[in-house]
């Protein structure tokens, strides 16, 4: 009964306290729990209106299990007074309900007077408050804070608060991780040195303006925008600067005062990157030379560059949303995209040239090519055309082939084309087992016109010769001018080479009939005769230029017999044939007692005078004829099987001497290196000469290797694969005499070759004949088309020198630069030119 009144006058003693209370014992494990009076919610740990007493087992049971071991050691705690104050903490609980929620427990040693069996040295009382919506709320705004902090703590935006005055408050890590600067002394200082100054100054004005941060009393809470946006650039440590683009807005309080400023600033380095080559590319798509348009994956337009328009004349609206197909009228439109297609689908891309029709119906050549855009999965989802017109390009080619294949002064077919059209004549009588005649026509007394009445008499002389020449011979017959007074004809079709003879006399009759007649030069009579050699296929050359040769030789002969006559080639004009069988054997005996060497030739830059290069050239010290040039021998080695270990001689040469150059310090930009028809085409060649430039360790972009059109044009597609081994290995490839032989421009194209050279019979006609200077000049304008450079050799005069300069070609060599050079005289020149 003691008891129970005790617990009554506790009971009064709580009366309206709208707390529960516990006081529990640690020695007999048993506490009385005062239920809350001032609430109508249920109570914790027992009924609300009555005092409870439990034992402590009981009273765990109202805990969650992760909470007891806590509650446990916070008792301990207090009963030992480890804890000076009173110990709060909020634990997880059940109520009579089972419902679970969260209470405050603020417990402390019991020191109260002693009633029932509680004794006061082991207790402790504790009050107990739900809390459990503040404490939801709590975490919740806790883990708030926390998401942001790892937001602003991972992002790869910078991210930056300051206090009202611009002081900085807080930098996340990236602004350090991007520019370099010092976390401690920025805040140090509590300035954005990752700002310049007018950049700075840039967001104190917009926070002012659009903000109006500077003016708080006189603005509303609310500000203008929510946040503005601008671009600027962050400063680095390193000086580097960083594009960004920055989003600026105004922190608050919980009372809706301005607090100080945030700001958020991304790189967009990447994408001003991406952004600029967009500009670029649509600059590129808007300003091209070129007709560029886009369809999607069924050919349907839908978009097209400003050229596009020019081009074609249409308008934009009437061609946007077409089939692209109207462009190529029928029937080549089906052909030409079914070419498309199937290329596309193997290669992605197709290029060809067909006809377009503009707006006026007008079918004009085009260059056209296609490609296909397509998605993640290989789809094609676009088409991309280019298109350029070459109508002119067209006439352009057309008037380059003429200056390469037709006389600039006369209009005839010039060596080139007359070459061709031997070989075509030759293999044709070849096919059809007939015959064939070359004659070869030099004028008798030209320069004596030329000299007398001047030089455009003289062109106009040739222009009547080559006049009178066409009306003497066959429509399926030609006629050339092989270079100054000299003319080739070949006549075709021949039946037999008995009745070939017939038909040679009597053309050859009447070309020294049609000379009776005297020329009419600028108002006056000029009177001039032909000497004309002969030489039939198949009897006197199987060969082009055999028939060319003994033609050639028949002709001088016809000029020792007193000219204006006809010789045919004949077995006695083989006599120099014993001569050239010593001068084989003597050069077999050369090899072998080394008496050949090397002489260079330096070549220099018309632009600026600096020696460019030189080229190497053989000569034959011979014991008995003295100092021998290759004009007197290498025509026999090449007919020979000699002039294979010759050259080989001469390249392993070589390249001996420039590696004892390069030992000595000695440095030649280029040195040329002219390889024989017979070397060209030896099987290996170029894995030898490659074997060659490694055993003496030279740099392949130091030799220039000089071959023939000749060569060129005999086996296309060896010469290609040889010239791309060469070219893979960084050698330089010249064609040399360019414009004596029969290359086609077709053909040209297709050889990797950086350099033609000029003959030196078209630089000699510089000075006294005007098809020297077109010719010349197509040679050069022929290299500038095909972006070659171009050289030219046998320059003698000062005049041909002053013509090449002032009509772009590159490069000259010639006895008025520079004669062939010993060794020792080169490398005193070099010498010389290094000190100058």
């Amino acid at each position: 009964m003691a008891l129970e009144k005790e617990i009554q006058q506790w009971e009064q003693m709580f009366a309206g306290f709208p707390y529960s209370v516990y006081i529990g014992d640690m020695d007999t494990r048993r506490i009385i729990v005062f239920p809350q009076q001032a609430s109508t919610d249920n109570a914790v740990l027992g009924d609300k209106s009555d005092v409870t007493r439990l034992s402590f087992e009981q009273w765990y049971l109202a805990f969650s299990e992760e909470e007891l071991g806590q509650l446990r050691k916070d008792i301990v705690c207090v009963v030992r007074r480890e804890q000076h104050s009173a110990l709060e903490r909020v634990y997880r609980m059940s109520n009579d309900q089972g419902d679970w929620g969260y209470y405050h427990h603020c417990i402390k040693p019991y020191t109260g007077k002693t009633f029932g069996d509680i004794e006061t040295d082991n207790c402790f009382i504790g009050v107990v408050r739900e809390v459990s919506d503040a404490f939801k709320q709590g975490c919740q705004l806790r883990d708030s804070e926390e998401r942001y902090r790892l937001l602003a703590t991972n992002s790869k935006d910078l991210i930056w608060t300051t206090d009202i005055h611009f002081n900085l408050t807080y930098i996340s890590p990236s602004v350090t991780e991007v520019t370099g600067l010092s976390f401690e002394d920025m805040l140090f200082t509590q300035k954005p040195a990752f700002f310049s100054s007018q950049t700075n100054q840039d967001i104190h004005e917009i926070f002012d303006i659009h903000f109006h941060l500077n003016h708080p009393l006189d603005s509303p809470v609310c500000p203008v925008k929510q946040f503005h946006v601008l671009e600027r650039e962050l400063l680095c440590a390193d000086g580097q600067k960083i594009a960004v683009e920055m989003q600026l807005s105004v922190l608050y309080d919980d009372m809706g005062d301005i607090q100080g400023t945030l700001g958020v600033a991304r790189n967009i380095t990447e994408r001003k990157v991406i952004e600029r080559e967009q500009r670029l590319l649509s600059t590129a798509f808007e300003s091209s030379g070129e007709s560029i348009f886009i369809t999607d994956d069924s050919g349907i337009l839908i978009r097209a560059n400003q050229e596009f328009y020019a081009t074609t004349g249409y308008l934009p609206e009437e061609v946007m949303g077409r089939y692209c197909g109207f462009i190529w009228p029928q029937p080549q439109d089906k052909l030409l995209f079914l070419g498309v297609k199937n290329s596309i689908s193997e290669t992605n891309r197709w290029r060809g040239e067909c006809e377009y029709a503009n707006v006026k119906g007008e079918l004009r050549p085009s260059l056209l090519s296609f490609s296909a855009a397509r998605d993640e999965n290989s789809d094609v989802t676009h088409y991309v055309g280019i298109f350029l017109d070459i109508a002119d390009k067209k006439s352009d080619e057309e008037k380059i082939r003429r200056l390469a294949y037709f006389d600039a002064l006369t209009g005839i077919p010039n060596r080139s084309l007359f070459n061709e059209r031997l070989e075509k004549t030759i293999a044709q009588a070849s096919r059809n087992n007939t015959s064939a005649a070359v004659l070869f026509l030099d004028l008798d007394r030209f320069k004596p016109i030329n000299d007398s009445f001047g030089h455009a008499a003289g062109d106009q002389l040739l222009t009547s010769v080559a006049s009178r020449l066409q009306g003497c011979i066959r429509e399926e017959d030609t006629v050339a001018r092989m270079g100054g007074d000299e003319f080739a004809i070949v006549l075709s079709s021949l039946p037999s080479v008995e009745e070939a003879e017939e038909i040679v006399i009597a053309t050859a009759n009447r070309i020294i009939s049609s000379f009776v007649q005297p020329f009419l030069i600028e108002g006056r009579e000029a009177f001039t005769s032909a000497s004309l050699g002969v030489a039939v296929y198949p009897c006197d050359g199987a060969s082009s230029d055999e028939l060319l040769r003994n033609a050639d030789m028949a002709m001088y002969s016809a000029k020792k017999l007193g000219k204006n006559n006809y010789q045919f080639y004949d077995q006695v004009l083989n006599a120099q044939a014993v001569e050239r069988l010593f001068i084989e054997n003597a050069m077999r005996k050369a090899l072998v007692n080394d008496e050949f060497c090397m002489y260079f030739q330096p070549q220099y830059w018309l632009s600026n005078g600096v020696m460019s290069g030189v080229e190497a050239l053989l000569r034959w010290h011979h014991p008995k004829f003295g100092t021998l040039s290759p004009a007197q021998f290498i025509e026999l080695a090449e007919e020979s099987d000699l002039i294979i270990p010759i050259g080989e001689w001469v390249f392993e040469n070589v390249c001996s001497k420039i590696q004892e150059w390069r030992n000595d310090g000695v440095h030649l930009p280029r040195v040329a290196i002219n390889v024989s028809a017979a070397q060209f085409k030896r099987r290996r060649f170029a894995e030898w000469a490659m074997a060659m430039i490694d055993k003496y360790q030279v740099p392949a972009g130091m030799l220039e290797l000089e071959i023939t059109e000749t060569v060129l044009m005999e086996d296309i597609e060896h010469t290609i694969a040889v010239l791309n081994e060469f070219k893979t290995a960084g050698l330089r490839i010249a064609v040399d005499d360019f414009g004596t032989g029969y290359s086609s421009l077709s053909y040209l194209k297709k050889f990797p070759i950086d350099t033609l050279k000029i003959d030196r019979d078209f630089v000699k006609d510089i000075d006294n004949d005007e098809g020297g200077v077109e010719l010349t000049h197509a040679v050069i304008a022929i290299a500038k088309s095909l972006g070659l450079g171009v050289i030219a050799e046998g320059v003698e005069t000062r005049e041909q020198l002053s013509y090449l300069g002032k009509h772009n070609c590159d490069e000259a060599q010639g006895h008025y630069l520079s004669p062939a050079l010993s060794e020792l005289d080169l490398l005193e020149l070099v010498a010389c030119e290094v000190a100058g």
